[in-house]
């Protein structure tokens, strides 16, 4: 039988994620900025997200080692992933944005949660390169370039 583990509820999102790269990067995975590398396999089994076989890097992003560690029940990502951090939808599309570096999108800059999605937004930035200081292929490739 396996084990869902949860993330302890803490005020901070982002504390969480970075638990959840750490704990990804311990169980062997390579965590680096980009594709999410999960997928959702099922709403009701203990294992509801696995590693994406189509992803070739065998590697997940962020938001990917969330929802591995974590294991919500719903099979958007962006849903899931706001189920596991306790954030609102704005939020989370903040933080993949800027976590992509994709230009902000504009049905959150003029909304009124404007000022969540920019500081989401500016966090993804951030956790980018929380993780990327951990992915030394993509560096040694980038001094190469």
């Amino acid at each position: 039988m396996s084990v869902v583990r949860s993330v302890p509820r803490s005020p901070d999102p982002i504390e969480q994620l970075k638990l959840a790269v750490l704990n990804a990067r311990e169980s062997g995975l390579r965590v680096r900025a980009g594709d999410i590398g999960v997928y959702a396999v099922s709403q009701h089994a203990a294992i509801r997200w696995e590693l994406d076989p189509l992803c070739r890097d065998g590697a997940v992003d962020a938001i990917g080692a969330l929802l591995l560690m974590c294991q919500p029940p719903a099979i958007n990502p962006f849903e899931a992933t706001a189920q596991a951090l306790g954030v609102d939808g704005c939020w989370v599309a903040g933080i993949v944005a800027g976590m992509d570096l994709a230009p902000r999108e504009s049905r959150w800059v003029q909304s009124p949660q404007r000022l969540l999605y920019a500081k989401a937004y500016e966090l993804g930035t951030l956790m980018r390169m929380h993780v990327q200081s951990f992915d030394r292929p993509a560096l040694e490739s980038e001094v190469r370039a």
